[in-house]
């Protein structure tokens, strides 16, 4: 599929559309119903393919911390790019319009966790931190219900 891109808040009117990616993508027990409507700090970003839905990212007010200062950050979230969408840039272009959304409404600075850190480092994040990396053998993993 191919059309124009374009990126915005979600009106609530959008709010069911991007429940339906994000339960394509990360499944509806990660996102049942009830997740259908933002909570009073998230903001909702639905992402257009010509006029078709295909993708769906979380924007959260996180106000941090520095020198003695609040700075406006955005914590983005749940990314999600429909499967047929991937592939062919969409998801970056998408990625590029949230920080450019974030940089609108006031955020200074925005923050995630770079599941796929190259995808991100694309549209500017950079990771930091440390990344911990723990093995066990699954003998001796403890069982759980």
């Amino acid at each position: 599929m191919t059309g124009e891109i374009s990126i915005r808040w979600a009106e609530p009117a959008d709010y069911p559309l991007a429940l339906r990616i994000w339960q394509k993508v990360y499944g509806a027990d990660i996102f049942p119903e009830e997740r259908m409507t933002p909570l009073a700090f998230h903001r909702f970003v639905i992402g257009l393919v010509g006029e078709v839905p295909g993708f769906a990212a979380i924007a959260c007010d996180y106000p941090t911390f520095w020198r003695g200062n609040v700075v406006p950050c955005a914590g983005i979230g749940a990314v999600a790019t429909l499967p047929e969408f991937r592939g062919g840039g969409v998801g970056q272009q998408m990625m590029d319009g949230v920080v450019g959304l974030c940089q609108e409404a006031g955020y200074e600075i925005s923050s995630l966790y770079g599941f796929r850190e190259l995808f991100y480092r694309k549209s500017g994040y950079e990771a930091c931190g440390w990344r911990w990396q723990i093995k066990c053998p699954v003998d001796q993993l403890p069982k759980v219900g």
